[in-house]
């Protein structure tokens, strides 16, 4: 049976533009790499030929020569004679089940709405080699830093500089997720009585549904006393 194919063009807007400040041919094999691994493109399906692609994506031969050698070294990428290059997945990979609610393979131009979950940057591959790197330094200890890793709090405290807003490392609390974030928002600054309003849709309160506050839903540019809400004016006390 003849493998399937993804065509040049069709590759490189799965590819998207490969960005400055780092290899173009590492960014490139990364970008194949989440495409093959989110299920874009299919394990079994032939890529496009070195030559095609170098045209398609307006890049030096030896940038695609090189990313498709880096995805053939970690498994995501097999060659063979009379066949071109199929994707793959390494040995122990595991890809989400296809089926009536969960395409494998959208067409072009669909959007698959059977997960709000984002697809991984660019370049996550890379942070994760260079965290392990730095990992022996943190294995003395615990391990538990309740405020964050020092360095992380000093890169986030510059950010908030450079837009605008002087920050120390000392006032920056780094958390595990936004859930945890928004619990101790709200332990420092709602009152028992005091009713938070979000618009809607909006991210699920989870971190709210264990509070002691009631929590309001507001349609964004919904009545008025939808405005009052989220102005903040007075709402009817219910107990909690």
């Amino acid at each position: 049976m003849t493998a399937p194919t993804v065509s040049a063009a069709r590759t490189a807007r799965l590819v998207g533009t490969l960005g400055a400040g780092r290899p173009a041919y590492r960014a490139l094999a990364d970008a194949l790499r989440l495409a093959v691994a989110d299920g874009r493109i299919a394990p079994g399906t032939r890529l496009p030929s070195e030559r095609e692609l170098t045209a398609a994506l307006d890049v030096s031969r030896t940038t695609v020569t090189r990313a498709y050698a880096v995805l053939r070294e970690s498994g995501y990428l097999t060659s063979r004679r009379g066949s071109g290059s199929l994707a793959s997945l390494p040995a122990g990979s595991s890809q989400r089940a296809a089926g009536p609610l969960f395409p494998a393979d959208a067409a072009e131009g669909v959007i698959d709405l059977t997960c709000a979950a984002t697809r991984a940057p660019a370049g996550v591959v890379e942070a994760y080699e260079q965290a392990l790197e730095q990992l022996p330094r943190y294995l003395a200890g615990a391990g538990y830093l309740t405020l964050g890793v020092p360095e992380l709090r000093e890169v986030v405290a510059e950010r908030y500089t450079a837009r605008g807003l002087p920050t120390t490392p000392d006032q920056v609390l780094v958390t595990s997720g936004a859930v945890a974030g928004i619990g101790i928002v709200l332990r420092a600054l709602v009152d028992y009585d005091d009713h938070p309003a979000t618009p809607t849709p909006s991210m699920p309160p989870a971190a709210v549904g264990r509070a002691w506050c009631r929590w309001r839903s507001t349609p964004t540019g919904g009545t008025s006393r939808s405005r009052r809400a989220r102005c903040g004016s007075p709402l009817p006390r219910r107990p909690c």
